[in-house]
């Protein structure tokens, strides 16, 4: 009778354990998400203790204390917690941000690779890796990683924000609601716009004219980035190039008026139209166009000079 009751007080404080466990993985969850870094840092901490093993709890401490800035213990953690769980791509996605936050481009690469290894859908890490070959000017590892963000279907991108820290308690995820896969949306968006902004880096304005307006048609508004000066750029660049070459003037001003639609107040853009207007011998309207460019740059010597030889041209008409 003694022993039968020795087992169930052990079972009794093995549940009470596991309740003990879940409610304080699950209020370190809420503050973590409520930013309150100090209370969930205790309570995985107390996860911890109740279960050493648990590398969900080192994961999520690890995350805590990397966005209150502590990078030495967030990188402890992730430590213990490949340590207990090796395959977990996760854990190396995390540590990869807190290397990167560090300025170590080549573990933060390394740390990323590791993810993908392990996850080949994980669209945060093949964007974040990309970012830092662009840095390191690896620009066609850069684009290849924009480009395997853009290849992924939407319900195999890996990008659900609460895996961090919610889904991760009971080692397994759930499929992408609505929300969630606009998400996926948005970093479709954003591989567009880096790998145009790439592109840009390789002067290969053709396709970063693509990848921009894909980014437009994808999210018109798209606030998280200045597609639009972008844009104009690529346009006034190519609009340049007819310009210098003199074969397609038309061409030149079709261009130069879609950056103009773009960015309507630049001085640079608006100084371009000046000059393809000049070439193709309307004078009095490049001079107008030359005046408004350089109210808004004054100092520019190329446009001086240009103004000059459109004054020119007009005393010659008279």
């Amino acid at each position: 009778m003694i022993k039968r009751y020795s087992l169930l007080a052990a079972l009794f404080c093995m549940t009470l354990n596991a309740a003990a466990f879940g409610q304080n993985f699950d209020e370190g969850n809420k503050y973590l998400e409520n930013k309150k870094y100090d209370s969930a840092i205790e309570e995985f901490t107390k996860v911890i203790k109740l279960d050493p093993q648990s590398y969900p709890a080192y994961l999520n401490r690890g995350n805590a204390y990397r966005e209150k800035g502590d990078l030495d213990n967030a990188l402890n953690d992730y430590a213990q917690a490949i340590r207990i769980n090796p395959a977990e791509g996760l854990i190396y996605y995390n540590r990869a941000l807190v290397y990167q936050m560090k300025k170590d481009i080549k573990s933060a690469i390394s740390d990323y690779s590791e993810a993908v290894k392990l996850k080949p859908d994980f669209a945060e890490a093949y964007n974040n890796r990309g970012n830092l070959y662009g840095v390191l000017g690896n620009l066609d590892l850069a684009i290849a990683d924009f480009t395997s963000i853009l290849n992924e279907s939407y319900n195999n991108l890996y990008v659900n924000e609460k895996s961090q820290m919610i889904l991760l308690k009971k080692d397994s995820f759930v499929p992408l609601d609505p929300e969630e896969k606009e998400k996926i949306n948005g970093f479709r968006v954003t591989a567009y716009f880096n790998r145009g902004n790439t592109y840009i880096q390789k002067k290969d304005i053709d396709r970063a004219i693509s990848d921009y307006e894909k980014v437009l048609k994808l999210d018109p508004q798209f606030s998280k980035a200045p597609i639009r000066p972008f844009l104009a750029q690529c346009y006034n660049n190519k609009a340049y190039g007819y310009y210098l070459s003199g074969n397609d003037l038309d061409k030149a001003m079709v261009l130069i008026d879609k950056a103009i639609e773009f960015v309507p107040g630049d001085g640079i853009i608006l100084g371009t139209k000046a000059e393809i207007l000049y070439k193709m011998g309307n004078y009095k309207e490049a001079y107008e166009y030359i005046k408004k460019a350089l109210t808004l740059e004054p100092n520019h010597a190329g446009m001086l000079k240009d103004r000059e030889n459109i004054e020119k041209a007009l005393g010659k008409g008279k």
